[in-house]
């Protein structure tokens, strides 16, 4: 997914949103049509605007991230089969004219397709994008922040979950809002040559970055990386209260 920035900070921001975690013994990873039961659908996939703490700004107010659609992106969608099975399909990559709306929901909306083999009617479905987050087992793959660049444009093509949660319309997919999932981080570090809290003699030693560890007390995320625009992106799991502990080097000191 492509992400607009026009402010930085540094900045925590989580949101929790609902994961839908049932799965059952037989699971499919893509699916290949079998038999006259698989059926190819489409479905119109929005992502939601709503909540100011799910971007990276200075003031919540003026500066947001954008996050869009772009060509080439997937998605998973997780779903249950005749016999109570469920599957994991990938959906074919984003066109140009997949990719729609207008306004504040400019290339917010998209049209996927994907195929499907024996759709239970009416059955629970999971959208799961990018595609790259959902494991051969249809569930989240969070473990994939365990290890991170430290780019924007690797953070939002294949960390960057969102999901969403429904049931078929008969064996039709649902049209439904995407929520993200996780919380963004954008670092700038500096070296404090004077007072603590006066920042008119701090130094940004960003560039100079070539590693960096977070953790929350629970979860650790190493960071082997920058973005060339001077900033260390990184996802995180959202935590509701926790402190968040930074280690960076810059390969000779900490």
């Amino acid at each position: 997914m492509k992400k607009i920035f026009r402010t930085f900070s540094m900045a925590a921001l989580a949101l929790v949103g609902v994961v839908m975690t049932g799965c059952s013994e037989d699971v499919v990873d893509n699916p290949q049509p079998a038999n006259n039961k698989s059926v190819t659908l489409t479905m119109t996939v929005s992502i939601d605007e709503g909540a100011a703490t799910r971007a990276l700004n200075v003031d919540y107010t003026n500066s947001k991230a954008v996050k869009t659609f772009a060509v080439g992106e997937q998605i998973a969608v997780v779903y249950q089969k005749n016999g109570g099975a469920t599957a994991k399909a990938v959906s074919d990559p984003l066109t140009a004219l997949d990719i729609s709306g207008t306004g504040t929901q400019l290339n917010k909306l998209a049209t996927f397709t994907v195929t499907l083999n024996d759709p239970k009617a009416g059955g629970n479905v999971q959208y799961i994008y990018p595609a790259a987050m959902a494991d051969d087992m249809g569930f989240p793959n969070l473990d994939a922040l365990a290890t991170q660049d430290g780019t924007l444009a690797s953070l939002a093509a294949n960390l960057d979950y969102a999901a969403a949660n429904g049931n078929m319309t008969g064996t039709a997919l649902p049209n439904l809002t995407l929520f993200n999932q996780l919380a963004i981080l954008s670092y700038t570090l500096y070296d404090d040559k004077g007072t603590v809290g006066d920042k008119t003699d701090d130094v940004d030693i960003t560039s100079t970055i070539t590693g960096m560890t977070i953790s929350d007390g629970t979860n650790n995320y190493a960071v082997t990386g920058r973005d060339a625009d001077g900033h260390i992106y990184v996802a995180i799991r959202p935590t509701t209260s926790a402190d968040i502990y930074i280690a960076a080097t810059d390969g000779t000191k900490y």
